[in-house]
């Protein structure tokens, strides 16, 4: 096994599909008891043979007869064979060694290698993993009493846990099936459209659940939240002209660059959304 075509790429680099990834040199052990030209004979008929058969398994998969790791298969053994065809004819001839090109079979990013450089592999060895990122599934653990409580058709609304908060979610369609149970939670899964590569396997996300019919709840900007040093949360309402005064609220969560409070003032009072910070510290006695 040798590095590719554009050197050995890491684990995690995007590939395209046919992109050179890794060499295999064979290796030649002379058949005993028949001549170097009957040696090279019998490799250019297992590279037939291998052509022959890789053949055959895409005519049955056009026809749906067979599947595309099968061919996959069948494309794996014809590199195997040419590369010991030419390791042989180049051997016996003096010449360097062949070297068989083994390519990305579909586009994504390199999961991980089963065969290191140097390493003498046998027929059939896995030798990488490609992962295709155009489709993503998101697992979303569940408290297991709010997990009925989640319609089956309604939608997860996905974000970057580094997004911004204006930066709009995409959604995630419910996997049927039954839920999976795990220590204290039931996993969801969700799938979602990844074709511009914005999430990676094993990323965590930040995901908003439906839970229940629709209804009413306080809600404000989420920039007009001050937190106090203890972690307390709180809004400055407009008491007058110029005048504000500090009251406290308890989020229920964040929905994009709102604060859903589950407590706070009444509905429609004033709040301050800009200038939070020099209010704290006008009141407090700190900042500029």
């Amino acid at each position: 096994v040798a590095a590719g075509e554009a050197g050995l790429l890491t684990p995690g680099s995007a590939v395209e599909r046919g992109q050179s990834i890794l060499l295999l040199r064979g290796v030649a052990t002379q058949t005993s008891g028949i001549s170097p030209a009957e040696e090279i004979r019998v490799r250019k008929i297992e590279l037939d043979n291998a052509k022959a058969r890789r053949r055959r398994t895409a005519e049955l998969v056009a026809a749906e007869g067979a599947s595309e790791e099968e061919l996959e298969a069948a494309s794996a053994d014809v590199a195997r064979a040419q590369a010991a065809y030419n390791s042989v004819n180049a051997q016996l001839s003096g010449g360097d060694a062949g070297a068989a090109v083994v390519r990305a079979p579909l586009a994504g990013v390199i999961s991980d290698y089963a065969a290191g450089l140097g390493q003498l592999i046998s027929a059939g060895a896995t030798l990488f993993t490609v992962t295709n990122l155009d489709a993503a599934l998101v697992r979303v653990p569940v408290y297991p009493g709010d997990a009925d409580a989640v319609p089956a058709d309604a939608p997860a609304h996905v974000r970057s846990m580094n997004a911004d908060a204006g930066a709009p979610a995409i959604d995630g369609v419910r996997i049927a099936g039954s839920p999976t149970a795990t220590a204290g939670a039931i996993d969801l899964y969700f799938a979602i459209d990844n074709s511009a590569a914005k999430f990676r396997p094993g990323e965590r996300v930040e995901v908003s659940l439906p839970v229940g019919g629709a209804a009413e709840r306080l809600v404000v900007p989420h920039a007009a939240i001050f937190t106090d040093i203890h972690g307390g949360s709180w809004v400055y309402e407009k008491a007058g002209e110029g005048v504000y005064a500090r009251r406290r609220v308890v989020i229920d969560h964040l929905a994009g660059d709102l604060a859903v409070l589950a407590a706070g003032p009444p509905k429609g009072t004033a709040v301050a959304t800009a200038g939070v910070a020099e209010l704290a510290g006008s009141e407090f006695g700190v900042g500029k």
